[in-house]
């Protein structure tokens, strides 16, 4: 008896079934579902599936946003999405690619779906990656009580620490500070927190300790010097554009007169670019409770919006010839055209220096 059990237990166990070892799925799985930013579109979609029948092939859908998408049928499980997303012409956005499985006639055209479409994966092209903040036990105590506020976007970190460097600092003159403006930036805080001297900081010292700021915060921002010319005298003023990530898009923070500016056609922020070389009329500046006027225009920055340079070591300047003439001689600059005076001022030699003539148009000029 004890043989005979034995015999049926090895009987049942060689007539059960054995599983595949190929999985079984009802869409094509993306390898990667974690939404993710891009600059260069060089980008492989990939997928899971089990096997394709002789009559099978992928369906590769690609689409931008609220455009229609296109279509691609391949037998692979992966593909080079390059030219598809290029073929948008689209800098920045939303992308998105998903996959199913087709079965085809016997002229080679559409039969029937051969499985559900995948989830879709969503790709956002960017110009800049967001930077990351410092960790907040090696932040400055300023930086710090910025993190510390839970703002949820870039310019609402930005409008504020502008408005907190306007009235914490003294304008009334320069002091002395490293080059970087750290210390003063120190100040700043020492003013807020402990009602000490408020630190003595120009418009260029305001901007260079905000940039400081904003790196370590994990905003990327840059100096812009905007150059001018009234009677006798070559004008001069910095202040920040900020690349907002929400946006991909340059903006001003200008902490010497507490302003931001915007275009009222449009309502957008603005770039330096946009302020030397766009329309007056519709150039507005605007304080921390967004009450924006196009007088303030006049008041503050109007009469340095004839050429801009970005960064301290930048060779590159962009003028507006309706503006500046830039070989007018300026009596109270000893004589120098703006040539002669961008050079004293920037110690870089005249035959160095590019002087762009450009009508407004998007460029990117360098980072410092």
């Amino acid at each position: 008896m004890k043989h005979l059990i034995w015999i049926f237990i090895i009987i049942v166990v060689a007539c059960t079934p054995t599983t595949s070892s190929e999985p079984s799925y009802t869409a094509p799985i993306p390898l990667s579902l974690a939404e993710s930013e891009f600059i260069d579109s060089d980008i492989v979609a990939s997928w899971e599936w089990s096997e394709l029948e002789q009559n099978q092939v992928f369906a590769l859908r690609v689409g931008y946003e609220d455009d229609p998408p296109q279509d691609l049928w391949l037998a692979d499980k992966q593909v080079n999405i390059q030219s598809m997303i290029d073929s948008y012409s689209q800098a920045v956005g939303t992308f998105y690619w998903q996959v199913a499985v087709v079965n085809t006639s016997t002229e080679g055209g559409f039969d029937s779906m051969g499985s559900e479409w995948s989830e879709v994966v969503t790709l956002n092209r960017v110009r800049r990656f967001t930077l990351e903040p410092l960790p907040s036990e090696i932040q400055s105590d300023m930086a710090r009580y910025i993190s510390e506020q839970g703002f949820t976007s870039q310019f609402e970190i930005a409008n504020f620490t502008r408005d907190f460097v306007y009235t914490n600092t003294d304008i009334s003159r320069q002091g002395d500070y490293a080059a970087d403006f750290s210390d003063a930036m120190q100040s700043v805080f020492n003013h807020w927190a402990n009602a000490t001297d408020a630190p003595q900081l120009y418009c260029n010292g305001m901007s260079t300790g905000m940039l400081t700021v904003f790196q370590e915060v994990g905003i990327e921002s840059r100096l812009v010097f905007l150059y001018g010319a009234v009677s006798g005298w070559f004008t001069q003023h910095t202040f920040l554009e900020v690349f907002n990530s929400d946006t991909q898009r340059w903006e001003v923070q200008d902490p010497t007169f507490n302003l931001y500016y915007v275009d009222t056609e449009t309502g957008e922020r603005v770039s330096a670019e946009r302020m030397v070389f766009g329309d007056l009329d519709t150039l507005a500046g605007c304080n921390t409770d967004g009450t924006c006027s196009r007088e303030v225009i006049s008041e503050t920055v109007e009469e340095y919006l004839g050429a801009f340079r970005s960064g301290h070591a930048a060779d590159e300047v962009w003028i507006n010839p309706n503006r500046l003439n830039i070989s007018q001689r300026i009596t109270g600059q000893e004589n120098n055209n703006f040539p002669e005076f961008i050079s004293r001022m920037t110690g870089i030699a005249q035959r160095d220096i590019i002087f762009h003539f450009d009508s407004w148009e998007s460029i990117d000029t360098p980072d410092i």
